[in-house]
This record gives C-alpha cells, sequence and structure tokens, in this order.
C-alpha cells in the first residue's frame, strides 16, 4: 500500500489468509466427500475380482476403523424379510390411474401459461430467449407444481375410489 497504515496491510493480509486457509479446508473436506463415495462402487468392482475380492470382503466384515457397528446375520434376515414384505404391496389401479389423471389435470395450467406467455411474447416483439424464458418459467414452475399438488389429489381420490369399492364388494 502506498501511503496507507502498515497495520491495516497486515490485518488486510491476515483476513485474506483466514479466507484461504478456510476455502482451502473446505476443499479438502468436499474432496474427501466424494471421494468416499466414489470409493463405493470401486470397492464393489475390486470385491468381485480374484486379486482384491477376499480383502476388501474382510475389511468389509471388520468395519471401519470408527467402530461402527456392522449387521450381523439376523439384521441381514430382518432386513431381506422387509424388503420381501415391501414387494408383495401392490398399490391399486384406481390410485395409479388418479395420480396419472391428477398430474395431468395439474400440468395443464402450467401447458396453458406457456402457451399463452409464449405467443405474447412473440407478439410482443420480445427475442427467441425472452419467449423460451416466459415458456420454461411455466413449465417448470407452474406445471411442475401443478403436477406435484394434481398427482398427490388424484392419488387421495383414488385411494377414496378404492375404499369405496372394496366397502362394496363385501
Amino acid at each position: 500500500m502506498e501511503g496507507g497504515s502498515p497495520v491495516l496491510e497486515w490485518i488486510t493480509y491476515g483476513i485474506l489468509g483466514v479466507i484461504l486457509f478456510a476455502l482451502g479446508y473446505l476443499f479438502l473436506r468436499t474432496a474427501r466427500f466424494f471421494l468416499s463415495l466414489l470409493l463405493i462402487p470401486v470397492l464393489g468392482a475390486l470385491g468381485r475380482t480374484r486379486a482384491f475380492g477376499g480383502l476388501v470382503r474382510r475389511w468389509g466384515e471388520r468395519g471401519p476403523a470408527g467402530g461402527l457397528p456392522v449387521m450381523g446375520a439376523s439384521d441381514e434376515a430382518a432386513v431381506d424379510e422387509a424388503a420381501a414384505a415391501v414387494a408383495r404391496v401392490r398399490i391399486p389401479r384406481a390410485v395409479t390411474g388418479g395420480a396419472r389423471l391428477g398430474a395431468a389435470l395439474g400440468a395443464a395450467p402450467g401447458v396453458w401459461y406457456a402457451a399463452q406467455g409464449g405467443w405474447a411474447a412473440r407478439v410482443g416483439g420480445e427475442p427467441a430467449l425472452m419467449i423460451a424464458g416466459h415458456v420454461a418459467f411455466a413449465l417448470c414452475l407452474v406445471g411442475g407444481a401443478g403436477v406435484l399438488v394434481g398427482s398427490a389429489l388424484g392419488a387421495l381420490a383414488g385411494v377414496a375410489v378404492d375404499a369405496g369399492r372394496a366397502r362394496r364388494s363385501r
């Protein structure tokens, strides 16, 4: 700094150093996280090879160094039983049909708003990117929200229809 206070200069450099240290630390933590995610499929592939399969399985049986418990045979059986129970569940056609119909009806205002907004922007002489922006806004925000709400309401209506059918069949 020319003509400035050396104390302010050192404070500025200190602040920059702390910020750069924090950014470096966050970079290392983020890299470690993503590398640990990458390690999952890599270890899965290595576990199927002859050269490293036994080593990977022994490491998996021992568990991580942090001491987190590894599932035992009874825990594995309970997980398999729960997965089999979930596989046997059948969603009634009235519920899936109601969800599909509700999603289509919920998306309709977004599609209409996209067509109307695109047409109005085109007539108004807007550039192509502005027209695309109107259409994208309507489809993504209005149509997306309509699909979520419509499918939820349609599924609830399907549950009511299915319950009514079950009551009549008794």
